[in-house]
Order: C-alpha cells, then structure tokens, then sequence
C-alpha cells in the first residue's frame, strides 16, 4: 500500500503561500533578486530588457523508465517527480533517484497498445489537503461499460490517497469517452489557473486519418476537442459538474458543454504558463503541417477543414481559412522535417536566467527541440531558436520550481540544463 506523503500542515501552507508570493525578476541578462537556485519557490518573470534565448543542452538523470509519456510534481513541497509510463505505472524520482515500489498501477486496466495506455496525471490544487488526483487512460470493456463502438475507452479517474484503502481501490470513473480507432487519444489533462481550479482534457478526434466521421468539428462529441469540466461538484447525471462560464454552443442542438473549444486533431500534450495561464497545445499534423496553438474559449482550430495555417487539401483545395483561428508557429513535414509535434512548457525557473518565458518544445520523429518567446498581448512570436535534440522525445514536465525535464520512450529522463561555457 502507498503511504501518503502528509506534512505538517503549517509547514504546508507557508510553502504554498511563497510559492504565490515570490518571483524571479529578470532585468538584464545578468541582473537578477533570485541569490540561490536552491533558495527559489517562486515564478520568474522578464522585466525590462528581454534577453536572448540561450543556448541549453540536457543532462541525463535516469534511464530505466518504460516509455514514460508524462512528468510532472504534485505541488507539495515533497521535491517528488511524477513519472507516468504508458504501461498504466507511475514512479516516483527523489533526489533524482527511482524510488522503489510504482505509486501507482493500474496496468491492469490499462489498454497498452499503440497510442493507448496511461498518459497523464494531474494533481488536485488542494491534493496537500485532500490527498486527490486525476489519471487519464485507454481501457476496455473491463473496465468500462460505455465502449461501444470498438472496445475502447478514455477513460478520466480520481485517486484518493488516505489510510484506510490501498490506493488502486479508490479510483472513482468520472468521464469514460468512446473511442472509434486505437489512436489519436490527446491524452493529457491539467489544471487551470482559475481562482477555482478546473480540470482541462485535451481528446483527439477519435484517430485514423483525416478524422473520417468529422468529429472534431462536431460539437454533439467530445472528440476533437478541448474539455474542461469542474471535478469538485457533481452535476445530475454525471460525475463532474460542467463550469458555468464554459460555452453555451447556442444553435447546435445537443452540444457538449464540457468543451472549451474545438477544432484539434491530437492534442498530445499541454499546457499553462504558470505566471499567465496561457494555455497552450502542440496539435500533431496529418500529412503535412504541426502546430502550436493558443487554446482560448470558445474558438474552433479548424481540423479537418484546415491543417495548421493551410486548407486540408482531402477535402478540396480551398476553404475559407479565416473562419478558424490560426495556430501561433507551425513546422511543416517537407521542409522543417517534423513529423509529431510535442507540446511543451514556458519555462519559469531559476537555474537558467535567460530562458525564463520561453515556451520549450519538441518533435517525436526529427528529434529536435526549439523555443519561442510569445507576447499574448500582440499574439506575436518575438524570437524563437534551436536548442537541443533527444531522440523519441515524448514529453516535457516541471519539478517543483519549473526546471524543465523531457523524456524519450527508449525509456530516458533528461534535464534542460544551460550549455556549458
């Protein structure tokens, strides 16, 4: 049985209330409040001149994973890494070290196939307090009674840790969403930084190609969309509550209100600038384009019509491309070379003074790794730039005080760490 990490919790909340309350200024490229690395629990933020991005490179912490897809930390001050492996386990990395024993397994719920198996995890904003989190994975019939078109599920729990009841029996199935063909399951789901905290679920279109029922422009599915639900409160009917402020989708007869906005075709992974809440999505492309989108309420990205910032040409070679809103940079298969795009983060460290604010990211199939600056404000890419490479790059997580890490399904843990001078 697990054992529930409980500090103190005075202790707990001091360390929550600085977090809030402490930042990293960055003025100039070498002026900087922050005297230690090791002292820093806030968010940094560029002030005044902004720098340019530096070089980077990785530095390895551990190779015995299995095809870890997500990383990410619970927010409790413990200095824990969550690894999720897409075999349906979650290990634990202190003092960049495995600790012995998964924190999780559910592989024996887990649909481990292809695309599918477990792909994230999210903690509750509240999880020092109330001890809960959220999973997302592709199962079956034998766990869920809702697959009926093919046996597959995405299936989105909540695990309470508590003393009383091994970790694995607590699971309570909140969402379990149809899905037509073995790939194509977004996979990630987040928090928002809402004053209250929301749950967001980023689902593909429901997979084969050029997503042959349209589901990503149907609003009566939650395929092909991105969802945000309210895990605090229960609707009539459902195991969540839908947030009052979601979209109304007036004119659409049966549409889903759980989505945020539409339009996406595999929205791996996600992600929310911790000092702006900037949400943004790495879509991965059909035949042609990748992308990197501004997910905002409301807005339909345009898959299937569109694919990046060109009309899908599968179905005729015009459209009217003003009618969905454009990604913010994309990578073309022909000519940049990327294939499967990965979403990233905006890094928001300390350890790496001239890389705060730059959004990190990756593509699975060219290796490579780049990063942009973006103002919101003008919706305008500043600078963007190469930074490094790692091979089957899967995912990019945060520890505790927004360090960046990416992995590799071979099965490998890494650091974005400054380039040695």
């Amino acid at each position: 049985m697990h054992k529930k990490f409980t500090p103190h919790l005075f202790t707990a909340l001091l360390l929550m209330g600085l977090s809030l309350m402490l930042s990293c200024t960055i003025k100039n490229s070498s002026s900087t409040n922050v005297s230690s690395s090791d002292n820093f629990t806030g968010i940094c933020k560029v002030t005044g001149t902004i720098p340019t991005i530096p070089d980077v490179t990785t530095q390895s912490i551990v190779t015995s994973l299995s095809e870890p897809v997500h990383v990410t930390n619970a927010g409790d001050g413990s200095g824990r890494i969550f690894i999720v492996e897409k075999r349906g386990t979650v290990q634990v990395l202190l003092n960049d070290s495995i600790q012995t024993g998964a924190y999780l397994d559910i592989s024996n719920r887990v649909k481990n196939s292809g695309e599918m198996g477990l792909l994230s995890i999210a903690f509750h904003p509240e999880y020092i307090t109330n001890g809960r989190f959220y999973v997302n994975y592709v199962s079956d019939n034998s766990v869920s009674n809702q697959c009926t078109q093919s046996n597959r599920c995405t299936i989105i729990s909540e695990f309470t840790e508590n003393k009383t009841v091994q970790l694995e029996d607590s699971e309570r199935i909140l969402m379990e969403i149809d899905q037509p063909f073995s790939n194509h399951n977004g996979g990630q789901i987040a928090f928002g930084l809402e004053p209250i905290p929301y749950l967001y679920i980023g689902m593909g279109d429901g997979g084969s190609g050029d997503d042959p029922s349209n589901n990503a422009q149907d609003l009566t599915t939650l395929l092909g969309s991105m969802l945000r639900i309210d895990v605090n409160n229960i609707d009539t009917g459902l195991q969540y509550s839908i947030p009052s402020d979601n979209p109304t989708w007036t004119g659409t007869s049966g549409a889903r209100r759980e989505i945020w906005s539409y339009g996406l075709r595999n929205p791996w992974r996600f992600s929310f600038d911790p000092l702006d809440g900037v949400l943004y999505a790495g879509d991965v492309g059909q035949n042609r384009v990748e992308e990197i989108d501004v997910i905002k309420k409301g807005l339909n990205y345009g898959w299937r019509v569109v694919e990046g910032d060109i009309c899908n040409p599968t179905f005729g070679t015009t459209c009217n491309i003003t009618n969905y809103e454009p990604p913010i940079i994309t990578h073309t298969h022909s000519i940049d070379g990327w294939y499967s795009i990965t979403g990233g983060l905006v890094y928001r460290g300390s350890q790496i003074q001239d890389l705060c604010g730059v959004y990190i990211y990756g593509d699975y199939v060219s290796s490579k790794i780049r990063g942009f600056r973006y103002d919101n404000t003008s919706s305008t890419i500043i600078e963007q730039k190469s930074l490094t490479s790692v091979s089957n790059l899967s995912t990019f997580g945060f520890d505790e005080k927004y360090e960046v890490y990416v992995t590799n399904l071979s099965g490998a843990l890494y650091k974005i760490v400054a380039e040695p001078q």
